[in-house]
């Protein structure tokens, strides 16, 4: 942290430094030999009077030397070794950065809520293996409806999308990076840049890392990563719920996320949950090329 220091009187004592000796006269430095003589006279008899309150003075010495210790307590309990659970965001992103495979499950609810029911609800399930090759292997499957299909597959980087009859190329641009937002990658990057607002609670077998509050930050995280948003309400007064939930590898394996919102001129609140489990941790394996792409690889 810089500091700005402010000097008063800091122009006088320049000045003064740079006084020309040829434009004094001797009347001029006689002068001053005999203020300076008078100044000293002063000065001997102001020392004079402190020995009267030399008790006074011992006794603020020593409230000084307390204030001094307490300071340098102080200084000690800062130094301390920090508590076990400090460390774990270190942990888990050493684990995160070995993290090779894994296969995961997506629930996305939107509920719509007025007057006390709910008058809508929409669900989807999504199911993804992924493995961490170079450039990255990712299966995505979709359920909507009670109908799960296969929605996009991509190997050597080039991503291809299933129609409900068959594969074809994808050509809009979509790269591995934008084929999931339910990757362990983007979760854990939504953690790592706020960390500072969740709070740590390791317990038997797993670690809770969790938020509770109305950050905006958070909340256009989550908004923008599935693509979602509340209409016609105040962002900065979305009520966010997030638990991540480390397994005792440091291993990330669920995400629970809720967001909740009122809008006053319909009288509707409106919820938003997302929960994500991850299992298969470095032991997904290579993925099975989907029937029917044959002619396509």
């Amino acid at each position: 942290m810089k500091k700005a220091v402010l000097i008063t009187g800091g122009c006088l004592l320049i000045a003064a430094g740079c006084a020309n000796n040829d434009e004094l006269n001797n009347a001029g430095a006689e002068e001053q030999q005999n203020e300076a003589a008078e100044v000293n006279d002063d000065q001997e008899e102001v020392e004079d009077e402190p020995e009267e309150n030399s008790d006074e003075n011992t006794e603020d010495a020593g409230e000084a030397d307390g204030e001094t210790e307490s300071v340098e307590t102080n200084e000690l309990d800062q130094n301390e070794e920090p508590a076990e659970d400090s460390h774990f965001m270190t942990d888990a992103e050493e684990a995160f950065a070995s993290l090779e495979s894994y296969t995961s499950e997506t629930a996305l609810d939107i509920i719509v809520n007025q007057d006390g029911a709910t008058v809508d609800q929409d669900a989807l399930l999504m199911y993804n293996t992924i493995v961490h090759d170079d450039p990255p292997h990712i299966l995505v499957e979709v359920e909507d409806m009670g109908l799960r299909y296969f929605h996009s597959y991509t190997v050597d980087n080039v991503v291809y999308f299933h129609d409900g009859a068959g594969w074809m190329e994808d050509m809009s641009g979509y790269g591995p990076d934008e084929l999931s937002y339910t990757e362990y990658d983007n979760l854990w990057d939504i953690l790592e840049r706020n960390e500072r607002h969740f709070t740590v609670t390791p317990s038997a077998n797993t670690v809770e890392v969790s938020y509770f509050g109305q950050d905006a930050q958070i909340y256009n995280a989550f908004r923008s990563l599935f693509e979602l948003d509340f209409y016609g309400v105040d962002t900065a007064s979305v009520e966010n719920d997030v638990r991540y939930l480390f397994n005792e590898d440091a291993l990330l394996e669920e995400v629970f996320y809720e967001a909740k919102a009122a809008n006053q001129s319909t009288n509707e609140e409106v919820i938003l949950r997302i929960h994500i489990r991850y299992d298969d941790l470095n032991e997904a394996g290579d993925l099975e090329t989907p029937e029917g792409m044959e002619d396509l690889l």
